[in-house]
């Protein structure tokens, strides 16, 4: 054969697979992954523990991309599999499961133990947290945290479950777009000029939160409900935490010039809305000049089950504590010197 030929042959396909990429640019790959931290629980009455769970990575990027993952536990206790692989674009996403190695001659939910996944691929890294701390289901957006606002169109369910390490149990349904409770403007308007918090009292039956029976709520301009006092606005993990209260988001009632906060009691629950109120800073400007309206509902049942609805939330939001606090912080720290924020959005779908 001639040699020119073969040189031929070897110069084109050195062409097309090395320099051909970087004059067109490689299709480049977007590393994603469905959690950012994982509390695994336990029942301390009848000992048994959570020691599986799983979370799926995808590639996000442009077509045709190709993911090289890896996902590398950095404590000796958590093992991951699989440790590696590649994803392209059109791929289905991948699960990846984290087991953990608890001491099973122990009856109840051992010490706890925090440790972290790398997971690393297409230049990005993302860190996952995994603790055997107990679940606060308090999580912060923004700030030093650094994390998108990602409850939108989102309700979250929180069950009782006394006996569990967490005290409830979870769970989320996706893709929300009304209000459970129709229509959410009737009832009876929440008037802070009068006073803020807003006192109102749940006259069928009290509201149980934490294992204890309220009828004293308090509802605040400032987007949280708390019961049996006044609570503190949620500007720090440390206040969200001074008293048992529900933080939704740093909104201002106050600045709405169309919005309202309603509440009803009904037979089963009592319902409380919050109906086109704008962040307390920076919210979004539209077209028209008016600041993006955010709306939340807040079911409280008589037996126990708690039930939030986010539907389009403004994502510009900075610093947002959100979530249920137990109350038992001293206003300055969370209740334990281990806490680990909460991923709200990382529950069973129910």
């Amino acid at each position: 054969m001639n040699v020119n030929f073969i040189l031929h042959k070897v110069l084109s396909i050195f062409l097309f697979i090395c320099v051909l990429p970087l004059l067109m640019g490689c299709p480049k790959p977007d590393l994603q992954v469905s959690a950012l931290s994982h509390h695994f629980g336990g029942d301390v009455y009848t000992g048994i523990i959570e020691t599986e769970w799983s979370f799926k990575i995808w590639n996000a990027g442009e077509k045709n991309s190709v993911l090289d993952y890896k996902v590398e536990p950095l404590k000796s206790w958590i093992t991951v599999w699989p440790p590696s692989g590649k994803i392209k674009q059109s791929d289905d996403a991948v699960d990846i499961l984290v087991q953990i190695d608890r001491d099973s001659t122990q009856k109840a939910v051992p010490s706890f133990a925090t440790g972290y996944i790398k997971v690393s691929g297409g230049g990005k890294e993302k860190v996952i947290t995994v603790t055997t701390v107990p679940n606060f289901y308090t999580e912060v957006f923004g700030g030093l945290y650094n994390r998108p606002f990602d409850l939108s169109n989102m309700s979250l369910v929180f069950l009782p479950d006394k006996y569990s390490l967490h005290f409830y149990k979870q769970g989320i349904k996706k893709n929300v777009r009304e209000f459970p409770q129709q229509p959410p403007n009737v009832g009876q308007y929440v008037y802070f000029t009068i006073q803020d918090p807003f006192p109102i009292k749940s006259t069928l039956a009290p509201i149980p939160f934490y294992g204890v029976k309220y009828e004293d709520l308090y509802i605040s301009s400032k987007g949280y409900i708390s019961f049996g006092a006044k609570g503190l606005e949620p500007v720090t993990v440390g206040k969200h935490f001074a008293y048992p209260q529900i933080s939704l988001l740093p909104l201002d009632v106050l600045q709405a010039e169309e919005g309202s906060v309603m509440y009803n009691i009904l037979p089963q629950k009592l319902v409380i809305t919050w109906i086109n109120i704008p962040l307390a800073k920076n919210p979004t400007i539209g077209e028209d000049g008016k600041p993006f309206k955010n709306n939340i509902q807040v079911e409280l049942f008589y037996d126990g089950k708690i039930q939030i609805t986010y539907l389009n939330i403004d994502r510009t939001m900075f610093n947002a504590v959100v979530g249920l606090s137990c109350g038992s912080g001293d206003g300055t720290n969370p209740p334990l010197n281990d806490f680990i924020i909460s991923d709200l959005s990382d529950a069973p779908q129910i």
